[in-house]
């Protein structure tokens, strides 16, 4: 299992790959669109790799007084931690703009941070998203876990400055 989370520096997306296993890659991409309907898994997108995320789980961000809703994600928790993560990130570099993502990572993952063992509030190990092609990441944020970790809020400074907030659910 992998939890992905992209993170917006310098006009770049930095994702930032975490296997189960303790590994962590690095890759640096500007983002790229997908065909229509959500197929999971790792695929080929163009010239770069991206990852689909499907299922249940849905987010509504809240950024610069509008409102976005995103659904169709995966939800993975651990006794440590919990992963949200919706749409699609992209493993490479691309000129196309970022499709819509969501990712957030509460907790101690193999990539870092402290346990999140229950429901309560933890700062979030990483939070990114792309909304519109354009992309937004915190180091900052600070997530409310509740209903035995299913569903959550969180808030937090964007690094290109602002803030966004919001709430997720896994089902």
């Amino acid at each position: 299992m992998m939890a992905s989370v992209a993170l917006a520096l310098r006009g770049r997306q930095v994702v930032i790959t975490a296997v189960l296993t303790g590994a962590v890659a690095l890759l640096v991409t500007p983002g790229t669109a997908v065909a229509s309907g959500c197929v999971a898994g790792v695929h080929q997108s163009g010239s770069v790799k991206a990852r689909t995320f499907c299922g249940p789980a849905s987010v509504v961000l809240n950024l610069g007084g509008k409102k976005v809703a995103l659904r169709g994600g995966q939800c993975t928790r651990t006794s440590s931690y919990v992963a949200v993560n919706i749409g699609t990130v992209v493993l490479g570099t691309s000129n196309k703009p970022a499709p819509n993502y969501f990712g957030i990572d509460v907790g101690k993952t193999p990539g870092g941070g402290s346990p999140a063992p229950h429901d309560g509030t933890y700062k979030a190990f990483a939070l990114s998203f792309a909304v519109g092609g354009k992309l937004y990441s915190s180091l900052s944020a600070t997530a409310t876990l509740k209903n035995g970790r299913t569903r959550g809020t969180f808030s937090g400074k964007l690094l290109a400055g602002g803030s966004a907030s919001g709430a997720f659910k896994c089902s």
